[in-house]
């Protein structure tokens, strides 16, 4: 296997704080050879998504807790034959392994404590930053554990793989139960009460400010009506910054108390030159 095309991001020397803005685009990752020169005088992460191929690391912050589940999986840390770095603390390694495609960072937490991550990219595409080199902010130094070097990266062990698209997939699962839930929970209306909603809609701009953005979206769900997610749905598609996961999330996070009612809604259609 030949070794994997590195991206690198230049971090602030003792810290893991990266050097330019919008650091986790690949734009601004150094993978180029003839750009390697913009790393001199910083110490380096790894734009894991950016790779190719894409690395994941499995990053082990607790190892007393992280064992156990892993060798269940199939996989010892202490025979791992992947390029294996410690920052120099207790307890806690990171493996990169390169994967067939770039999966989203993932934690897996015990008892309130974070075991181990599987990381790579963000839910947007943007990539991770690894810190490998240097010293970590805590004062010790980061530095090879088994002798593997970056062109020993080795792919990621099947049942590492399918353990971590298993726990996105359950992740994926539970909030689409999440947003059901939310819309099974709505009573039965009249058809009168929703096209009123809709025409009192067509006076609020879905491109407003995420605030109103959101206010507007909650005061719909305030509602209880049957179909109030498919309208503030509706409504949200009419923005070209509409975004399907962020819509999702924001149902699931709603609370029919929480302070945002149907009077909100009458408040910005108004605003928007609604006349009853």
């Amino acid at each position: 296997m030949s070794s994997p095309v590195m991206a690198f991001i230049p971090l602030l020397k003792g810290t893991k704080k990266p050097a330019l803005a919008n650091w986790n685009q690949r734009e601004n990752c150094v993978i180029e050879f003839e750009n390697y020169h913009r790393l001199q005088g910083f110490d380096l992460a790894l734009a894991d998504a950016f790779c190719e191929p894409p690395v994941g690391c499995l990053d082990i912050d607790n190892y007393a807790l992280a064992h156990p589940i892993l060798m269940s999986l199939g996989f010892d840390s202490e025979a791992a034959d992947t390029t294996t770095f410690t920052s120099g603390r207790t307890n806690s390694r990171k493996h990169f392994m390169t994967l067939p495609e770039p999966l989203t960072t993932f934690q897996v937490i015990v008892d309130g404590v974070v075991a181990f991550e599987y990381r790579c990219q963000n839910e947007n595409g943007t990539t991770i930053a690894d810190k490998f080199s240097g010293i970590h902010p805590s004062g010790t130094v980061y530095a090879w554990e088994n002798g593997l070097d970056m062109s020993c990266i080795q792919p990621m062990p099947e049942c590492l793989h399918n353990d971590w698209k298993r726990r996105l997939d359950e992740k994926r699962a539970e909030k689409q139960a999440t947003v059901r839930a939310k819309v099974s929970s709505y009573v039965m209306d009249s058809p009168r009460e929703a096209a009123l909603l809709r025409r009192k809609l067509a006076y609020i701009s879905p491109d407003s400010d995420r605030d109103t953005w959101l206010k507007v979206v909650f005061s719909i769900l305030a509602t209880g009506l049957s179909d109030a997610v498919a309208i503030a749905e509706d409504w949200s598609r009419g923005s070209d910054k509409f975004n399907q996961r962020d819509f999702n999330s924001t149902v699931a996070s709603f609370k029919p108390n929480g302070g945002i009612s149907v009077g909100t809604l009458h408040h910005f259609a108004v605003q928007g030159g609604y006349r009853a």
